[in-house]
């Protein structure tokens, strides 16, 4: 396909203008624009970092990618609590999730018949839901399921003998 100079400047003319075209450059007809990437305001970004900074004044351990917050906290960078963690059969593994899920959320129980495949479970707050997580063996992430149930096979979660 060949742009004539002409529809190129009218194109670039409409877009820098901020208007859609309408008949001009009719060689051009696979092109969209895009909507300008709307900006978090400074309230939205502290209220996602709220809980980390929660997390902290609370005692718990921060952390900032592989290492431990600083008390820093700066907007883009990705921050998690370490998760708390509990004995099962003499071995430390992540402790089950005490706050109810998100409807439409997955969580995961260990499945000691195979217990590097844990039981993957949509939230759904019915009364089968209720039980799992009053059982204290619900986890939000597979990794913590998976170490729970090798604890109860009482096999070292962490590799070790």
């Amino acid at each position: 396909m060949i742009i004539s100079k002409e529809d190129k400047e009218t194109w670039r003319d409409l877009i820098f203008r901020g208007l859609q075209p309408q008949g001009h450059c009719k060689c051009i007809t696979n092109i969209e624009i895009q909507e300008p990437v709307k900006m978090k305001t400074p309230q939205e970004k502290a209220a996602e970092l709220l809980p980390f900074v929660q997390a902290l004044s609370n005692g718990e351990e921060v952390m900032q990618g592989d290492f431990p917050a600083n008390g820093n906290f700066i907007y883009g960078l990705d921050f998690s609590i370490k998760p708390k963690m509990m004995i099962v059969n003499g071995f430390e593994v992540p402790e089950p999730m005490r706050l109810l899920p998100a409807i439409g959320s997955l969580y995961f129980t260990p499945y000691i018949k195979n217990c590097v495949q844990p039981d993957e479970i949509e939230y759904e707050g019915d009364k089968l839901d209720l039980m799992w997580i009053s059982l204290g063996i619900c986890h939000s992430t597979k990794d913590a399921a998976i170490a729970h149930a090798k604890a109860m096979l009482n096999i070292d979660p962490n590799g070790g003998e």
